[in-house]
C-alpha cells in the first residue's frame, strides 16, 4: 500500500515522546532524586537509560491492562528493570520517588518543535487531526492540558486507551477510531515513536505510519513504516509540501 498524502483524510498522533520529549521530565526526575546518576554520564547515559525504561513500559503494559499488575507496580518495575541493566538496583521507595518526580516534571512539558505548526497545517488542509495514547484518562489528559492540545484538537478526536477499553499494540484500537471517525484505515496516518505500540500496531490495522525514532531504536519485527525521521519537525516538508 504505497503512501500518498493526497489520499490521507485523518492524521492521529501518539502523545508521549511524540508530541513532546519525554526525556526532559525523566532527566528532571533523575537529577532531583538520584543526582549521582545524573552526574555520571559515562556509566548512566540518560537517553539510553530512558530508552530502556520505555522498552519495559511497553513490555509490561499488557500485564497492567490485563489486571495482573497495578499501575503503580508497573511503573515501579519498569524503572527497576531499566536501572538494573546499568548495574544500579533501585529499592521500591527510590523507584517510587523517581516516578513521583517524573510526574511532577510532566507538568512542565512543552510541545516538540514543529508540533504546533504540523497540527495547524494539517487542519488548514482539511484533514481530521487527533490523538491516540495509552494510559489512564486523568493522567494523559493532564499532559494534554499542559501542552494546551485540548485547545486545538476536539475532544471527540482524543482517544485514551483506558477510556476506549483497548490499548496499543492491539490493532483493534485503530479499528475503533476508524469506525468512530468514518475514515477507512488506508485513509489514516498515525505518527508515533514506539515500534511495538505505534508502528507494528498501526501497520497491522492497515493504517499508514510515520515513525519518530528519536532514541535510535532497532526494530525487532519486519513491519515497514511509510516514513522514518528522528524528530517530529522533519515531517513538516513531507506532509505539508509547499
Amino acid at each position: 500500500m504505497a503512501f500518498n498524502m493526497d489520499t490521507i483524510e485523518a492524521v492521529f498522533f501518539d502523545l508521549d515522546d511524540t508530541l513532546y520529549d519525554q526525556l526532559a521530565p525523566f532527566r528532571y526526575a533523575v537529577e532531583s532524586v538520584l543526582p549521582e546518576v545524573a552526574e555520571n554520564a559515562r556509566d548512566f547515559p540518560l537517553d539510553e537509560l530512558f530508552r530502556r525504561v520505555r522498552h519495559y513500559s511497553d513490555r509490561l503494559w499488557d500485564t497492567y491492562t490485563d489486571g495482573e499488575l497495578g499501575l503503580e507496580e508497573m511503573r515501579r518495575q519498569r524503572l527497576q528493570f531499566a536501572f538494573e541493566e546499568f548495574g544500579y538496583p533501585l529499592e521500591a521507595p527510590t523507584a517510587d520517588a523517581l516516578q513521583a518526580s517524573y510526574l511532577c516534571g510532566q507538568g512542565q512539558i512543552q510541545l516538540a518543535p514543529g508540533a504546533a505548526e504540523l497540527i495547524a497545517g494539517l487542519k488548514d488542509r482539511g484533514l481530521d487531526v487527533g490523538i491516540l495514547t495509552n494510559g489512564p484518562v486523568n493522567h494523559q489528559m493532564g499532559k494534554i492540558i499542559s501542552l494546551k492540545l485540548e485547545q486545538i484538537i476536539p475532544g471527540d478526536r482524543i482517544f485514551i486507551s483506558d477510556a476506549v477499553g483497548i490499548a496499543k499494540p492491539d490493532p483493534r484500537v485503530f479499528a475503533h477510531i476508524s469506525r468512530n471517525t468514518g475514515h477507512r484505515p488506508e485513509k489514516c496516518l498515525y505518527i508515533g515513536d514506539a515500534w511495538l505500540n505505534d508502528v507494528t500496531a498501526s501497520v497491522e490495522a492497515g493504517w499508514h505510519v510515520a515513525w519518530i525514532n528519536r532514541r535510535g531504536t532497532v526494530p525487532d519485527t519486519q513491519h515497514e513504516p511509510d516514513m522514518i525521521v528522528e524528530q517530529l519537525h522533519e515531517l513538516l516538508p513531507v506532509l505539508l509540501p509547499e
